[in-house]
């Protein structure tokens, strides 16, 4: 099988905003390298002056199956941006996977542990461990939405609790959310290969109590009434998602959303008219939000 293989690199101070626009792609599952090396790059401004663009190196790397459409949209996405180089390349199955798993390592949240499937871990006494085989945390850490999500599902879902998870991708919230003592799980995603990837990750932590829903929620939504409802997504679809998603959640019950970035939390919170905002997370440039109905 081939592989595509697209590399983004820029400097470190464009991360937020490149993973941003992957988001917007709906791509979520990609790994960040940061360097030490500097790197630098010479973009013409309007008046015809030469600039250094100086700063650490980033890379971010993203493999999927072949698909040069999808290929074609990630170049067009940063066409317009001279600082930031993308390079594409089709590669083998085994490059991809030697490629892949090099990345990955264990990583802590407090008592929480993420493991790569291939990895063998012992588990200590009063941790939580989440192996997956897809849509795994890179050695240099995760994604400030991920964090945050991950403390946040820790503090608030209770043994009981009944939970939708929309946008789940690799599944990693609702593994938890059910290893927590969640009772029910209503796991959507509008990307049929996450849904896939998040339903091999359930079935190698032995989770059982769950629903997939593939589409998009809005156009969903269902009769479903939950204690908590989880969106880690991006600004946008957050906002969407606000104007209906009471409806799901049963009095007192919560809406924790993550994947905001910090300029447009006036604008997500303003949407938030139907619920009481209980707490605001912050890490680096992403806001999470936990709101009670």
């Amino acid at each position: 099988m081939i592989f595509n293989k697209v590399t983004i690199t820029s400097t470190s101070n464009k991360a937020d905003m490149i993973i941003g626009e992957l988001y917007d792609l709906e791509i979520y599952d990609f790994v960040e390298k940061n360097e030490s090396e500097v790197f630098e790059t010479k973009v013409w401004t309007d008046d015809s002056e030469l600039e250094n663009h100086v700063g650490d190196k980033l890379e971010i790397e993203i493999y999927f199956e072949k698909d040069e459409e999808k290929v074609q949209s990630i170049v067009a996405m940063f066409r317009d941006f001279k600082d930031i180089y993308v390079e594409a390349k089709e590669v083998s199955d085994a490059a991809w996977e030697d490629g892949w798993k090099e990345q990955y390592a264990t990583m802590k949240f407090g008592d929480i542990v993420i493991s790569p499937a291939w990895e063998d871990y012992e588990v200590k006494e009063n941790e939580i461990l989440i192996k997956l085989n897809g849509g795994m945390i890179p050695k240099d850490g995760a994604h400030e939405t991920t964090t945050m999500c991950i403390e946040l599902v820790k503090e608030y879902i209770k043994k009981g609790d009944k939970v939708i998870d929309i946008g789940a991708g690799d599944g990693i919230l609702t593994i938890l959310a059910s290893k927590l003592g969640a009772d029910n799980i209503i796991v959507n995603e509008i990307d049929e290969d996450l849904l896939k990837t998040a339903k091999d990750n359930l079935k190698l932590n032995n989770i059982e109590n769950i629903e997939l829903l593939y589409g998009d929620w809005l156009s969903m939504r269902g009769n479903y009434e939950v204690d908590v409802v989880l969106a880690n997504i991006i600004s946008e679809v957050v906002i969407d998602i606000s104007r209906y998603i009471d409806k799901n959640i049963k009095k007192g019950g919560l809406f924790i959303s993550s994947g905001i970035a910090e300029d447009k939390l006036d604008k997500v919170l303003s949407a938030f008219k139907k619920f009481e905002v209980v707490e605001i997370k912050e890490l680096g440039k992403w806001r999470s939000i936990v709101a009670r109905i």
